[in-house]
């Protein structure tokens, strides 16, 4: 894949200003802080995607244990009673 140039005209100075600030600050040419910054903004996409996947996934997977969490403590429930019933007849 080749390379491309891009040319970016009318840039407000304070913006060119704090961009070069910022690549002073990481040791890095205002250039490779442009290009860092662009393919961030480039795959955001991808990462927005993935999170929502997540996301999703999360509350899926606490829906599924919350309605687990709700039976067994039916099952409990039921349990109990059933050991009560069983003291009951073993006691009369």
């Amino acid at each position: 894949m080749k390379n491309i140039n891009i040319f970016i005209r009318d840039i407000d100075p304070a913006v060119k200003a704090k961009l070069e600030a910022i690549a002073k600050q990481k040791g890095l040419s205002l250039n490779s802080l442009v290009k860092i910054i662009l393919s961030d903004y480039a795959i955001m996409p991808d990462i927005r995607y993935l999170n929502d996947k997540y996301e999703s996934l999360f509350k899926d997977m606490t829906a599924m244990y919350n309605h687990m969490l709700e039976k067994t403590g039916e099952t409990i429930s039921e349990n109990t009673d059933t050991i009560q019933r069983l003291l009951e007849l073993i006691n009369s």
